[in-house]
């Protein structure tokens, strides 16, 4: 199973604060709350879209193993050096 994390928790709570105005039916609230969320998504969109990390559980141990194994292959040969990386510049690490 794979989860990907992101830096939204500025977004979720905004979000949340969101749903309590509409749930008090603090409309004036709400319409501040919604124009936070869109500066948001101007000043930070790739920010909150792009992962930040990836979490990823494997069904047995021959899964763990072969990971293990094709990041030391990577390790041991430069012509391998580029799948150390992911989206560009993000080293992976297992």
């Amino acid at each position: 199973m794979t989860r990907l994390a992101f830096k939204n928790a500025e977004l979720i709570n905004l979000l949340r604060q969101r749903g309590a105005a509409i749930k008090d039916e603090n409309w004036d609230g709400m319409r501040q709350i919604d124009a936070q969320i869109n500066e948001l998504k101007r000043n930070k969109f790739d920010e909150i879209v792009t992962p930040c990390s990836v979490f990823m559980t494997f069904q047995n141990e021959e899964g763990v193993n072969r990971a293990k194994k094709l990041d030391e292959a990577i390790e041991g040969d430069k012509k391998l050096a580029h799948l150390k990386y992911w989206v560009g510049d993000h080293e992976i690490e297992i």
